[in-house]
């Protein structure tokens, strides 16, 4: 038997690397335009406002796509649907890089976050439905590595093809990873579902007898208790907080992953290759919101509390970079990598913590769909909205903007933890 569970568990393990992979590879396949916004800028001779709309572009699909996607996930075929949308993402790539006119890439750079718009709530799905609790709570502090990693990959080649003489060529770079992954998804994500299907019967009888079973993964009853329809309101309420928060913290989050590389240049006459150097700071940092996320989970237990305490933080770290702008990069880059990791907790909330958790009340990948759409809500107001601000009245207000943003998610995080206190005293 205990063959049993250490095969159960290590089958576990490997699909969640396998979902990490695709996951973390996809930001290749987005980010290659943003991470060379300045070089993009500058070859092309387009204003802030024109750049980000290609990645506004890319945000609006790639959020409505999530709602869209949330709902449907249920229905897809994973083993093949993961592989050609990384396909088509690739083939907008090599497009890119072939020569394609600057006022047509922000149509393929839509048809870029239609495609891979399917990919996050089917993972979650995946993982709700083949996850124990332990593996579950493993996949959060492992997922929330993706998109530090990806966009870490992705801003990183464009430093070295940057510094190289041909920024462009991080393009078919992200579609030959895009389509290594997809084949190694064909290969192996069939198995692995089987195999883990064949065990689970056998590894839940085994825990039960051990006397560890995991109430998370325990079907309701059919005529739940008062306790278990308090549970379902509570997790639907908290759910609709987490869909304005989920806009915030994207709007933060990669307001600063597009724009820190024009900030330093511009702010800090800094060269292109070393500003897009220095960006890597955002996801080397926010690598560890996984792990981080966990831990602050167990110290505030309430995730509307929790969020409104890194918002809190995130607020006094835009006002110092609005007082300190433009006295030194070192001590704007700490702040912003403050604000990202804080954000990208918050997200990894949103999207993964918060949906695995409420599993027994409601689909998770129906919630982590819907949060993530508006996550993408934020990130698209943020492509293009902080650019135009930056053209029309420069950096110092969007940093104004930050601030009040942050400022008011926290405010209603707090309202919003005591009036439920209120409640359950009641």
């Amino acid at each position: 038997m205990k063959n049993i569970a250490k095969s159960y568990s290590a089958y576990q393990k490997g699909l969640i690397f396998l979902c990490w992979a695709i996951y973390t590879v996809s930001y290749f396949g987005r980010l290659s335009f943003s991470s060379n916004i300045t070089n993009i800028m500058a070859s092309y001779n387009v204003t802030h406002a024109e750049a980000g709309l290609v990645t506004t572009f890319f945000f609006f699909a790639y959020g409505a796509g999530q709602f869209v996607n949330g709902i449907l996930c249920k229905h897809y075929n994973k083993t093949f649907l993961f592989p050609v949308a990384l396909t088509v993402s690739s083939a907008i790539n090599v497009a890119v890089f072939a020569g394609l006119p600057f006022d047509l890439i922000k149509y393929f750079w839509f048809v870029n976050g239609c495609s891979q718009s399917v990919l996050w709530s089917s993972v979650i799905l995946i993982l709700g439905d083949n996850l124990d609790r332990k593996h579950a709570d493993l996949s959060v502090a492992i997922l929330g590595t993706t998109t530090s990693i990806g966009t870490f990959l992705s801003y990183f080649s464009g430093f070295a093809f940057t510094r190289a003489g041909n920024y462009k060529i991080v393009f078919p770079v992200a579609a030959a990873v895009m389509l290594l992954i997809a084949v190694l998804w064909l290969a192996f994500y069939p198995r692995l579902i089987k195999n883990i299907n064949a065990l689970k019967p056998a590894a839940e009888d085994l825990t039960a007898e051990n006397g560890k079973a995991d109430p998370a993964d325990q079907k309701q009853d059919k005529s739940p208790s008062d306790a278990a329809k308090l549970a379902g309101r509570t997790a639907v309420v908290t759910v609709a907080v987490f869909a304005l928060f989920s806009v915030v913290c994207n709007f933060l989050k990669d307001g600063l992953q597009t724009w820190v590389p024009a900030i330093l240049k511009e702010t800090y006459k800094l060269e292109d290759s070393l500003s897009i150097l220095l960006t890597l700071v955002l996801p080397g940092i926010s690598a560890f919101c996984g792990v981080i996320t966990l831990w602050a989970s167990k110290i505030i237990k309430s995730f509307p509390l929790l969020a409104s305490v890194m918002f809190g933080i995130s607020a006094v770290c835009a006002l110092a970079i609005r007082l300190t702008l433009g006295v030194s990069f070192v001590v704007a880059l700490v702040f912003f990598g403050i604000i990202s990791l804080l954000a990208h907790c918050i997200n990894a909330v949103s999207t993964n913590l918060l949906p695995l958790r409420v599993r027994g009340s409601l689909n998770p990948g129906t919630v982590s769909g819907l949060l993530n759409g508006n996550c993408y809500v934020g990130s698209t107001i943020s492509a293009y909205g902080l650019g135009l601000i930056a053209d029309n009245s420069g950096w110092d207000a969007v940093f104004s903007v930050f601030l009040i943003a942050a400022a008011a998610a926290s405010l209603t995080g707090l309202v919003f933890f005591f009036i439920e206190n209120s409640k359950k005293r009641s």
